[in-house]
């Protein structure tokens, strides 16, 4: 099985596409100072509302996760592997946007009564990172290295954030008639598509892949179910 996965680490990292990819998802992080829509850069609204919870939990991996994806990947790309701990603090990083996030809906759940519209918003983001963790956990059962799959660990966790906040500030642009979307919005889904992409890379070479994507069809779905919502919502 070790030796099973090595040779399969060694064939994704030197993949043509993965270099490409690992370049492209530097738009995960030049997102972060580029503008949506007129006045509204991220990592200015982020540093603005920093002290209020909701904005902590549903923002901060936004503009937070792309850092660590894009250095992690440069890295295992340049040198071929990551320390042990760079891969804990993968994971850690995933579970602590997970815990950040629930803690935050429970708070707006008990604060509502239970109503209004968080129930939605909580299964999208349920269903969002539990396809997530259903596909690392399969990672690992097939023999992926702890390193390589706390990187998809962290592109997964950072998917829903990004779908979330595309979802809802295009939607309101197009609603007021306004004509501008900012560059930030596109290399925004630039990230979100390159993030996947890569983490398909990571089933090749093992058995069953189309059965092994499924988690990553379902983010895809609860994606489009969050455009529609917020269409209609809005």
């Amino acid at each position: 099985m070790m030796a099973a996965s090595m040779i399969n680490t060694d064939f994704i990292r030197k993949h043509p596409a993965q270099a490409v990819l690992t370049v492209l998802g530097l738009s995960g992080v030049a997102t972060i100072f580029l503008p949506f829509i007129v006045g509204y850069v991220p990592v200015e609204v982020f540093f603005e509302g920093l002290e209020e919870q909701g904005m902590f939990a549903l923002f901060g991996p936004f503009v937070v996760l792309p850092f660590f994806i894009s250095a992690g990947y440069l890295r295992w790309v340049l040198t071929g592997g990551l320390s042990r701990w760079e891969g804990e603090l993968g994971y850690a990083l995933a579970l602590i946007v997970v815990f950040l996030l629930s803690v935050f809906f429970i708070q707006d759940w008990w604060e509502s009564g239970f109503g209004g519209d968080t129930w939605f918003f909580s299964a999208f983001f349920a269903l969002g990172l539990g396809a997530g963790a259903w596909f690392v956990i399969q990672n690992l059962r097939h023999g992926a290295p702890l390193t390589l799959t706390a990187l998809v660990a962290l592109q997964l966790a950072y998917l829903p954030f990004a779908v979330f906040w595309l979802a809802f500030l295009i939607t309101a642009l197009i609603k007021s008639d306004a004509s501008y979307i900012g560059i930030g919005a596109y290399l925004t889904l630039l990230a979100v598509i390159v993030y996947t992409a890569q983490a398909a890379l990571s089933v090749l070479g093992q058995r069953r892949v189309l059965l092994r994507l499924l988690p990553l069809a379902l983010i895809w779905v609860s994606a489009v179910a969050l455009f529609v919502w917020t269409w209609i919502e809005g």
